[in-house]
């Protein structure tokens, strides 16, 4: 089974590198918390199928959202994406005592 250095590609995508995430190839998983460009960039780099965590938009946050515009590559490439927020963690992680 392939395993993607996912390090490496979300190091490419948080920096908008396009020619970066070319040579690593298409992008399996990635973890986005950025929005905006980044989210587009990740979005035109995503495998078949890809699997995307999104757990926050920083770069709307305060200067207002322009959201992504490329958003039809999730049905052209099967990507699926999970939402959460941290908050809905929290009581798990306080019951075992991280908090």
């Amino acid at each position: 089974m392939h395993r993607p250095d996912i390090e490496s590609q979300i190091r490419c995508i948080e920096t908008r590198c396009k020619v970066e995430v070319s040579k690593e190839g298409p992008i399996e998983i990635y973890w986005d918390h950025v929005g905006g460009e980044t989210s587009e960039v990740a979005l035109d780099s995503a495998a078949q199928h890809a699997r995307f965590i999104e757990c926050g938009m920083i770069s709307g946050y305060n200067e207002g959202h322009r959201g992504v515009s490329n958003l039809f590559n999730l049905s052209r490439t099967g990507i699926q994406v999970t939402g959460f927020q941290v908050s809905s963690l929290w009581d798990k992680y306080d019951s075992a005592g991280y908090y």
